[in-house]
């Protein structure tokens, strides 16, 4: 036998009748501070703590002992909690799981305001040639008899809009994504 279950077969009585009367009214205690959740495992841990504690056979009050355990985890566990606040466990009863098609309508908005406040950034006819490109799908040769201009300036006009695009999404974080589109040729669509 190892030191530690030595030490727990010699406790065992005294600890045996503290864990019969006092784990009902500790896992109540432990599921009040920490959650249901994490209430199992803390009452484990508080008995394993007691069991393999050096002082275990001269314990006066087993009952007092187990209990000032318990909250000292509980004091453990909070400071841990408020080192790392970015942790914070998902319930999903109260915390809705966030489904895929909302994290792409979060994603597309971002886009949306990226291209929005890029498109700011270009002159009015640059804008214009953009736009009738991308969301009413003219071809260059339809935008240039509307514009009234030729179908060179209207090529410029695109190639400016998508450069400054471009640098707009690299910025973002969105390199990667613009390399894909670019291969399959989604990004940068030539002249119709």
């Amino acid at each position: 036998m190892t030191a530690p279950s030595r030490r727990a077969a010699s406790s065992a009585p005294f600890l045996d009748q503290t864990f019969r009367t006092e784990r009902r009214r500790l896992l109540s205690y432990l599921a009040r501070r920490a959650g249901r959740d994490a209430a199992p495992d803390l009452l484990q841990e508080t008995f394993l703590r007691a069991v393999c504690s050096p002082n275990v056979g001269h314990i006066d009050n087993p009952k007092r002992y187990v209990w000032r355990i318990a909250r000292n985890l509980l004091i453990d566990r909070a400071r841990q909690q408020r080192r790392f606040p970015g942790f914070v466990p998902l319930d999903e009863q109260r915390d809705p799981v966030v489904g895929p098609e909302q994290q792409l309508q979060v994603e597309a908005n971002d886009v949306l305001r990226h291209c929005a406040q890029a498109l700011d950034h270009l002159s009015e006819r640059s804008r214009k040639v953009f736009l009738l490109s991308r969301a009413e799908h003219l071809t260059y040769r339809e935008i240039s008899t509307r514009l009234g201009i030729g179908d060179k300036a209207v090529e410029y006009h695109m190639r400016r809009a998508l450069a400054v695009l471009r640098r707009r999404f690299a910025n973002a974080g969105y390199a990667e994504q613009l390399n894909r589109s670019k291969e399959k040729g989604s990004f940068d669509r030539g002249p119709d």
